[in-house]
């Protein structure tokens, strides 16, 4: 038997077809609806959280207030093209100074000018017209927030397993392995 805490699924989509399989029963633990089931986690994949994380690094000198809506938009098009639960977006900016990055042996900006990678990993199983779409929404965004050409953005988009993951907001992270 599973126990699934049902506060990590922000979609109704997700808690309806959970409750329409092999659902045991329901029960209140601190603030926690739990659901009880007789599958294995591994047969729930709606149920499961996805947690993207998007890494932007860059020569720019991204102000907090820039970094915030960065954030805030990131999360609004992952959630709203996903479903995913909010708090499991992780949005990372890393900061590097000219002198810390090269192409061809030049400086990256004397090279081919002020770029924006962004790097993100996401759990596998989305179709590949969905993460173009979340690819081609967030490369928008940020060239229209930092004021950059798209073509100033590199994008890449690397998938893992969910097997290869422990989340930590996951209470069964471990026991879907067994």
């Amino acid at each position: 038997m599973i126990i699934l805490s049902l506060r990590q699924f922000n979609c109704i989509s997700h808690l309806s077809s959970l409750i329409s399989i092999a659902t045991v029963g329901f029960v209140e633990v601190d603030q926690h609806l739990l659901c009880f089931t007789k599958l294995p986690y591994k047969y729930l994949p709606s149920a499961t959280p996805k947690m993207p994380t998007f890494q932007l690094t860059t020569t720019l000198p991204f102000t907090a207030s820039q970094k915030a809506t960065l954030a805030e938009n990131i999360t609004n098009i992952h959630c709203t093209l996903t479903g995913a639960d909010r708090v499991a977006v992780q949005v990372i900016f890393r900061h590097l100074a000219p002198e810390d990055h090269y192409h061809g042996g030049l400086p990256t900006a004397a090279a081919v000018g002020t770029l924006i990678w962004v790097h993100t990993i996401c759990k596998s199983g989305r179709t590949q017209e969905a993460k173009d779409r979340i690819m081609k929404d967030v490369l928008e965004m940020i060239a229209k927030e930092a004021g950059v050409e798209k073509r100033q953005i590199l994008f890449y988009m690397q998938e893992i397993d969910i097997e290869n993951t422990l989340q930590f907001f996951d209470e069964l992270s471990l026991a879907r392995r067994e």
